[in-house]
């Protein structure tokens, strides 16, 4: 995020329960310094209407809106986005985007507040084919030495290629083909048990 232009749209896409959400709500956490406008999350899954999210930040972004205004999707629309491009930087974590529709060019110029101090962070399946104009980056399956690191982490395995814990650990890793959230399951149950 802090690499690219600033305001840009980063998506981080890849397979279930690989830690997409994860990282985005590690990187939040780990910058959120840089956003004294606030950290704001959009759960996007099963959502087919960017707007009406953004809508919802209204009471977590401190916007005051009648029961008239909420009836007028574009007033309401309005006001939240006139008080997320007039504040400080800001970080919107749009997470588990599964229709591809909801982050067309279309929907973010309609929904989304514009200033180069808000940064959107998106979560997604959806194959970066289908987001264009939003920098993808693709989130894989630990290799063999991050995932032995991982399972190291939660209780110490040895580090000797002739100790049956460190072939058991690296078994382990390779029927679980290097999925973060498998690994991490079985690291703690190994721990506790």
């Amino acid at each position: 995020m802090l690499q690219t232009q600033i305001g840009a749209v980063t998506a981080v896409h890849g397979i279930p329960g690989i830690g997409k959400s994860m990282l985005a709500f590690a990187y939040a956490w780990g910058y959120g310094f840089r956003y004294p406008g606030g950290r704001f999350l959009i759960s996007a899954a099963n959502s087919t209407d960017l707007a009406a999210e953004v809508i919802r930040l209204a009471e977590p972004k401190g916007v005051p809106l009648s029961d008239h205004e909420r009836m007028q999707t574009d007033v309401a629309l309005a006001k939240v986005k006139a008080a997320f491009e007039t504040g400080p930087p800001t970080l919107l974590v749009i997470d588990n985007v599964d229709d591809p529709a909801l982050l067309s060019p279309a929907a973010r110029e309609r929904a989304l507040p514009k200033g180069n101090h808000i940064h959107v962070l998106v979560t997604t399946r959806v194959s970066p084919q289908d987001l264009p104009r939003i920098r993808c980056l693709a989130l894989e399956a630990l290799q063999t030495d991050e995932a032995l690191a991982l399972l190291h982490g939660f209780r110490p395995i040895a580090d000797s290629p002739q100790d049956d814990e460190w072939k058991a650990a690296r078994d382990i890793v390779h029927r679980l083909g290097g999925h973060a959230l498998a690994i991490e399951v079985v690291a703690v149950y190994v721990r506790e048990n």
